[in-house]
């Protein structure tokens, strides 16, 4: 016997018609989302694919800012997805102010152009140096290989065996970086040391030559660049060492003197101990200002993801490198307070030193 529709069966079929077009629809949308999640997530894990990463240093080839920078671009690209090629540009020039300014204000900002600077420059920005055109604060920061136990040494044949020795007699010193120009200002303005600074040198390898033709008496490098660099100097007594310019003492460096214990009295240490905190910025790697989240994080993970890597640690190790990270997060929340000073201790750098000098 045949069955006939009703108007009731008509409209049960229609609902039913309905309900899966829209279930229909509503798939297709949550399909499409989907796939344009994964194209999204897939763009960005491609981004670095067939692309050049440059490191900008700001200072010369054979600096110890040079020599880490180097060291970082080469382990850089096995942690990086897409393992871009990363190279790296020198650009000296005005103790890294020229390499600052390129980065803050001229470089691209999408994670392709990195850079290292000199660890001076949040207290040169404190300070208002002219022709430091940059907020170290907006910079990304991506994380720091080492501090900077810096030492300042002379030539043993100079005669020096105490740094207080030049609050009675003239040392010839080459300070070619901008925190060295600050320090030995510092020193020789507000605790009367006789000291006679020449900046003409352009670079730390240009400062060693001076050394050894006896045109200065005595520089600053860091301890694990003149260990590394210049072994014999050590071994053969060629140098003395004479003061520790950073903020914490070198274990190494243990019978060597702090610069802060040169001060005389409390206003001498906080002006002491503002100039050499720029030593735990060390050798840091940083991005301009703009960077995506997203693209910050990535580098920041292959950041340090690289400095753990078994092969870079065994190349420091063997050339005599120290290695102390710093992740970016931390580091950034370190510059951020660093440009945060008391302004009467910064009045009274700024007053001592003759920034148009």
């Amino acid at each position: 016997m045949s069955r006939r529709w009703s108007t009731a069966d008509n409209a049960g079929a229609g609902e039913a018609q309905f309900c899966f077009r829209r279930a229909f629809f509503v798939f297709l949308a949550c399909f499409s989302l989907l796939m344009t999640i994964a194209q999204s997530a897939r763009a960005q894990s491609d981004f670095y694919t067939g692309k050049t990463i440059t490191v900008v240093v700001g200072f010369s080839a054979g600096t110890g800012y040079d020599i880490y920078a180097r060291l970082f671009a080469r382990y850089l690209p096995r942690h990086l997805e897409g393992r871009p090629t990363v190279v790296t540009q020198n650009m000296p020039g005005a103790g890294s102010f020229t390499a600052a300014s390129h980065l803050y204000n001229t470089a691209p900002r999408d994670g392709t152009v990195l850079g290292m600077i000199d660890q001076a420059s949040p207290l040169s920005q404190t300070l208002g140096t002219p022709g430091f055109r940059a907020d170290v604060s907006r910079f990304n920061w991506i994380g720091r290989l080492t501090g900077n136990a810096a030492v300042l040494f002379a030539r043993s044949n100079a005669g020096f065996s105490d740094m207080r020795e030049t609050f009675g007699r003239e040392m010839i010193i080459s300070a070619n970086g901008q925190n060295s120009r600050i320090m030995t200002a510092v020193m020789k303005n507000l605790l009367g040391l006789k000291l006679r600074i020449l900046t003409g040198y352009q670079s730390s390898a240009e400062s060693q030559l001076a050394l050894q033709r006896s045109e200065v008496e005595a520089m600053t490098l860091p301890w694990s660049v003149l260990r590394s660099e210049r072994p014999s100097w050590l071994a053969e007594k060629y140098v003395t060492l004479l003061m520790q310019m950073g903020a914490e003492s070198h274990p190494e460096l243990t019978a060597v003197p702090l610069v802060t214990s040169l001060a005389r009295n409390a206003e001498e240490e906080k002006v002491l101990t503002l100039v050499s905190n720029d030593s735990r910025v060390g050798r840091s790697v940083m991005a301009p200002p703009g960077l995506a989240p997203d693209r910050l994080a990535k580098l920041r993970r292959a950041f340090m993801d690289a400095i753990g890597d078994p092969d870079l640690l065994e190349e420091a190790r063997r050339t005599g490198l120290d290695i102390a990270p710093m992740d970016g997060a931390a580091l950034q929340d370190m510059i951020r307070a660093s440009v945060q000073v008391d302004p009467s201790v910064a009045a009274r750098v700024k007053a001592i030193i003759d920034l148009n000098q």
